[in-house]
């Protein structure tokens, strides 16, 4: 390396690029080295970086950074489910209010206003001879229900398998429609092809004698064009000779050994040349015969070979039209026998449509008749157990230790009327109670409860509430008493319910009476339930929904097999009826389906479905712990990570 004058940078110098001399000896003196930018190495480099810099630029474009799920997925777990109702009211002393659970005559009053009572002391008694030919009454109701439901569900069975069958059938009758239409393509097609190669073979048969033909005319035709050549020939030479004979003078006399006498006028010509002559013009005469005969031969022939030609040229050509004339009759045939076959098909995918169209309609008939059925056995049941609840509850006892304050009814009259009812103040809240017992030791929260939740409602379910003045601490109670009758305040109907407060679990806390108390009671509860969320069932049911946009893409599950999966889950469902005879009875099992995904393929899976607190729902029959479902449409997610979406738990 040298160091160049001036401020030009030191470069390395590199053998071969004008350093040294061609004959190895150092440069005298080395030329400027251009700008960085003109050389190669620099140009090369400098493209290399940009190669880089753009495929680093394209790869974070493209890297799989997130990537699109179909499905969001989660397995079925277990928990506890607890369905509550919720209502506000102020915290007051123990006030009881007792009715008796049911109607009647009282038979017993054994307490009077102002008495003192403990808890579980008789106060009254209702006449048992009504409320026993109720319970007998109801119990018949029940039965005849029963009965009635037990017939629909026969009924829907037998239509069920009916349908199916039906459906079987018309799915039969396609696949042998679909089968005879094949093999009729195949057959037309068949004769048609064997038509279409006859048509070739005449066409090409009809080729070859046109070309026999040709060929046969033009040998003829050469041989008549030969023969009249010939025959020119012959005549222009029978002519020449008849012409050579006549320009030769003919010989006045015959050569003779003795000279004619000199006396002897003009000689005769000589005889023997003219037989000469003759000679000559008679043999010229046999030839132009000969070529005369031999030329109407050759037109003979030829006429023969025109003819001949043109008889096999119209039998070729009516074999063409026969042939043309089969393929186009197989072709209008075959048309027809496929027309017929498709007509057949579309008939027989026709039947199997209606076929499965009325196994829906008779099903869901059959299910709303068994529907019906399966209400008025839980109405009648009801009714039953109101019945027994009030034969059983026809002593009335007290709930709590206190004091009578008020009696609303007399021997012999209907419990909640006054004994002088135009004497009872309006308004008061102890119009329909029969007998309060007030204890000011015991407090209880009187909570509204809409009238839509008071029919999942009864006395001894537990309860919790709040109150402001302890924030979000909880508080526990037990519902001991609900209002016969509502209150209605602006259109909307409440019942009072009574709920105790348990004070021994207060620790402490200072209730004081006119609080107010946010309530939850509790109406339903399941332990360690299989337990699957919402959305699952919502999803399920959007993604089998055809859209009315025409634009939209096809549901994700077909209308056959979304039939198949609630015909299944109608027959789970009356599994479980037969299982559970009393709690079907008391609760409204839901058949449905939901979604699955096995080897790449969506599956709606049929289930019965229990309770529900508007995120999960309690799961009946159809899966089981862990089985992994569709809760919801895919998003994107991370390359790495747990795979599936998040739900309800």
């Amino acid at each position: 390396m040298s160091q160049q004058q001036g401020s030009t940078p030191d470069f390395l110098a590199l053998p071969g690029l004008g350093d040294e001399e061609e004959d190895g000896g150092p440069a005298a003196a080395a030329p400027p080295s251009p700008p960085w930018w003109r050389s190669r190495g620099a140009i090369i480099a400098a493209g290399l970086l940009g190669i880089l810099i753009l495929g680093l630029f394209i790869f974070l474009l493209t890297r799989p950074g997130r990537r699109q799920i179909p499905f969001q997925m989660q397995p079925v777990t277990r928990g506890n489910l607890v369905l509550s109702i919720s209502a506000t009211g102020p915290l007051q002393g123990g006030i009881y209010n007792v009715v008796f659970m049911g109607t009647g005559k009282i038979a017993q009053l054994d307490v009077v206003e102002g008495q003192a009572v403990k808890k579980g002391q008789v106060l009254a008694k209702l006449d048992m001879t009504s409320l026993r030919d109720a319970v007998n009454f109801a119990e018949a109701n029940y039965l005849a229900a029963v009965s009635t439901l037990n017939s629909d569900e026969a009924d829907l069975g037998a239509t069920e398998g009916q349908g199916g069958a039906n459906i079987v059938f018309a799915e039969t009758g396609l696949r042998n429609a679909i089968i005879n239409l094949q093999r009729v393509v195949a057959q037309g097609q068949a004769t048609v092809q064997a038509a279409q190669t006859t048509v070739t073979n005449a066409q090409a048969n009809l080729q070859a004698f046109e070309r026999q033909g040709q060929a046969s005319v033009q040998a003829a035709q050469a041989a008549v064009t030969n023969a009249q050549a010939n025959l020119q020939a012959a005549e222009q030479q029978a002519q020449a000779s008849v012409n050579v004979a006549q320009a030769q003078p003919v010989p006045t006399s015959c050569p003779t050994a003795v000279p004619p006498p000199p006396a002897t006028p003009t000689p005769p010509p000589c005889p023997l040349a003219t037989a000469q002559v003759n000679l000559s013009q008679a043999n010229a005469q046999v030839n132009v015969t000969m070529a005369e005969a031999t030329l109407n031969t050759a037109e003979a022939a030829l006429n023969t070979a025109q003819a001949q030609a043109t008889t096999n040229d119209v039998s070729a050509q009516t074999q063409v039209n026969t042939a043309l004339s089969g393929l186009n009759t197989a072709q209008r045939q075959a048309d027809l026998n496929n027309a017929t076959a498709q007509n057949a098909a579309n008939a027989a995918q026709s039947q199997l449509g209606t076929s499965v169209a009325t196994a829906d309609l008779s099903d869901t008939s059959s299910q709303g008749i068994l529907n019906a059925a399966q209400s008025q056995v839980k109405t009648t049941l009801t009714q039953l157990q109101t019945a027994e609840h009030n034969l059983g509850f026809a002593t009335l006892f007290a709930p709590h230790a206190g004091t009578v304050t008020v009696i609303n009814g007399t021997v012999g009259g209907t419990p909640g009327v006054p004994k002088n009812i135009l004497l009872a103040p309006t308004g008061t809240s102890t119009l329909n109670t029969f007998i309060q017992v007030v204890d000011p030791k015991a407090l209880q929260v009187v909570a509204d409860v809409n009238e839509s939740d008071t029919g999942s409602l009864k006395v001894g379910d537990t309860a919790q509430f709040t109150v402001s003045a302890y924030g979000n601490r909880a508080f526990s109670g037990v519902v001991s008493y609900i209002a016969p009758s509502g209150v209605s305040v602006a259109n909307v109907v409440t019942f009072p319910v009574y709920v105790n407060v348990d004070t021994t679990d207060l620790q402490g806390a200072a209730l004081l009476p006119g609080m107010t108390g946010n309530v939850a009671i509790n109406v339903a509860k399941r332990t360690n339930a299989l337990l699957i969320p919402v959305n699952a069932v919502n999803y399920a049911h959007t993604a089998s929904t055809p859209s009315t946009n025409p634009n939209a893409p096809p549901p994700l599950i077909t209308a056959d097999k979304v039939a198949t999966a609630q015909s299944a889950a109608r027959q789970l469902f009356l599994q479980w009826q037969r299982q559970n005879p009393t709690l079907a009875l008391t609760e409204s099992p839901t058949p449905t389906f939901v979604l699955e995904e096995r080897n790449g393929q969506l599956i709606a899976k049929p289930v019965v479905l229990g309770l529900t607190d508007g995120t999960n729902y309690e799961v009946l029959l159809g899966l089981s712990p862990g089985e992994v479902i569709i809760v919801g449409p895919g998003g994107s997610r991370a390359p790495t990570g747990f795979v599936g979406g998040a739900g309800g738990g």
